[in-house]
């Protein structure tokens, strides 16, 4: 359903950079941070990491938890996404060594290592693959189910996988 109303949107709606991050890196931690809060505090601790010139994964792991803790705790859950930043970033210097390599991985295969990943979820892999690695995936969020739903496009209490599969 989606491949068929996407065109319909596009023509009325052209194509603009949505994910507000300068780099593939910035929008991938930008992805854990914004998890469960608003995009001013997200705002906040990215600003926060490139003043204290940290933007780099290997800055990143180098800070211990209560350093990076206190550089997101704007975002809110700190010590909580500071581990799933750490988790994140490790995954992808161990198997890519940055963002962007990870663009030449096969998007499914891609998809499911990235949910191996501890604090990756479905909404968080595939706004990785869509606003990091500009890879084509639908990001259902709560915005979208309750469009969907209010639209009666779909049954907003649909899991993930079904929405996205629509």
């Amino acid at each position: 359903m989606f491949n068929k109303l996407y065109p319909i949107l596009l023509e009325y709606y052209p194509m603009k950079k949505w994910w507000p991050g300068t780099s593939p890196l910035e929008i991938a931690v930008g992805t854990i941070l914004t998890q469960n809060t608003s995009w001013k505090g997200v705002e906040k601790s990215i600003f926060a990491l490139k003043e204290a010139g940290k933007m780099e994964i290997r800055a990143i792991l180098e800070l211990s938890d209560d350093e990076l803790a206190e550089l997101i705790r704007p975002s809110g859950f700190a010590r909580l996404k500071t581990q799933r930043l750490k988790n994140l970033l490790n995954f992808i210097r161990e198997n890519y060594g940055t963002v962007e390599e990870m663009k030449f991985a096969p998007k499914d295969s891609l998809r499911k290592e990235l949910l191996s990943v501890n604090g990756v979820g479905r909404e968080t892999a595939d706004s990785i693959l869509l606003y990091a690695l500009e890879k084509s995936s639908f990001v259902i969020d709560a915005y979208t189910r309750r469009v969907l739903g209010r639209h009666g496009i779909l049954d907003e209490n649909l899991p993930y996988d079904e929405l996205q599969a629509a």
